[in-house]
């Protein structure tokens, strides 16, 4: 399955109905869910980093929220009982 841009979901799993503000990929045989944070340079101090650091932790906090949020319709997705 190729990248399903945020506002497709629904393109690539019909008859689902939760949001996605993430991309959804395929990874061999596995999932993928990203959630899109900037890069750092770690040739940088962490100075000058940190917010950038600090967005990444705040991406993957808010992932964590949407994935516990929308995990029945997930297991569905995935046809886990």
């Amino acid at each position: 399955m190729p990248a399903i841009p945020a506002c497709d979901i629904s393109a690539a799993y019909p008859g689902h109905s939760f949001e996605l503000p993430y991309q959804v990929e395929t990874a061999g045989q596995s999932l993928s869910i990203r959630a899109r944070t900037p890069g750092v340079n770690p040739m940088r101090s962490f100075e000058e980093e940190e917010d950038k650091v600090e967005a990444g932790l705040i991406a993957t906090r808010d992932l964590l929220a949407w994935i516990r949020a929308n995990a029945g319709e997930i297991a569905r997705l995935l046809d886990i009982p």
